[in-house]
């Protein structure tokens, strides 16, 4: 039987600096029949050089910014064009284990899309994810096993999840013809919470198989998770996912304890966050989407932060 063709899309945003790391970590897979397809999002610093050392993985370039799920949806249509049979969609700061893809590929086919257990790459004994739930009374994710240890028992058993996280999942084909592609208007964070409450809809599971196992550099293919603008679109797409599936949940609730999480990180935050915040709730209350726009407030809100910001922040700019 002909081994199933798969790619491996990965979408790459300014990490360069690891992506050699994590092709060359493709490169002991020992299932072989696959294609890499790296999408840059119109990177400061193209991977072009990086390249040079992987001659067969293809390259595409985003003329302009797109975020996240538009540039893996242009890999997947690059890929289902050339006659793919599976999509493994892949983050760029990512380490996989050399049998990750035949354990995926084991468990998968056209009604299931399969996940790997994802470990923290500065403690691989830690579990990021094995598999995920859904939080709808906070219009969320959560996922299971975060910072448990590896050896835990319950850890090691393939069951159905609600949640396949968009670093690495496995999809088939048909799944993607039936279902569609990522949502595009989140930009950036909840598009995979957004398309895993799509395919089960359609009858189709997540699958969580244990024997498959990467690990992950959280955050860092979006600069680090403590980037003040990500608080911009994780509150606004929340919102919008609330909105969007308001007649799965409580939406009351749900967007009680989104504003109340909004208010801890608010108060906790520097004014440069607080900008963020209070611009996520703006932008959703006007319906807009996508990628954040520049706005002459920012502007504003720099000068007030300057005049009235904390000292050491104040001395750093």
């Amino acid at each position: 039987m002909t081994a199933k063709k798969v790619a491996i899309v990965i979408a790459n945003y300014n990490c360069i600096d690891i992506l050699r790391s994590t092709l060359e970590s493709i490169s002991r897979l020992s299932y072989t029949n696959y294609k890499v397809v790296i999408v840059d999002d119109c990177s400061a610093n193209s991977p072009d050089q990086v390249l040079t050392e992987f001659p067969e993985v293809v390259l595409l370039k985003n003329k302009k910014n797109m975020g996240f799920a538009s540039t893996n949806n242009r890999g997947i249509r690059y890929a289902l064009r050339r006659g793919a049979d599976y999509i493994m969609l892949l983050n760029n700061d990512t380490e996989v284990t050399p049998h990750l893809l035949n354990e995926l590929l084991n468990h998968a086919n056209k009604k299931t899309i399969t996940v790997p257990k994802i470990l923290y790459f500065k403690n691989k004994n830690r579990i990021w994810y094995a598999g995920g739930i859904m939080d709808w009374e906070h219009g969320a994710v959560k996922h299971i096993g975060m910072g448990r240890n590896d050896n835990l028992d319950e850890m090691k058993e393939i069951r159905e999840v609600e949640f396949a996280c968009g670093c690495c999942m496995l999809i088939h084909k048909d799944i993607i013809n039936e279902v569609g592609y990522l949502p595009e208007e989140y930009y950036l964070y909840h598009e995979d919470v957004d398309y895993s409450v799509r395919v089960r809809d359609k009858g189709i599971r997540i699958l969580y198989v244990p024997t498959a196992v990467l690990a992950h550099r959280i955050g860092y293919s979006s600069g680090g998770t403590s980037v003040p603008y990500k608080k911009y679109y994780f509150y606004r797409n929340r919102m919008y996912f609330i909105k969007k599936y308001s007649n799965r949940c409580d939406s009351k609730i749900a967007i009680e304890n989104t504003i109340n999480d909004a208010k801890r990180d608010f108060i906790n935050g520097n004014f440069e966050t607080r900008y963020y915040i209070i611009r996520a709730f703006m932008d959703f209350l006007f319906g807009k989407m996508y990628r954040m726009s520049f706005s002459i407030w920012r502007i504003k809100w720099k000068k007030i932060e300057l005049l009235f910001g904390e000292p050491e922040r104040m001395k750093r700019i």
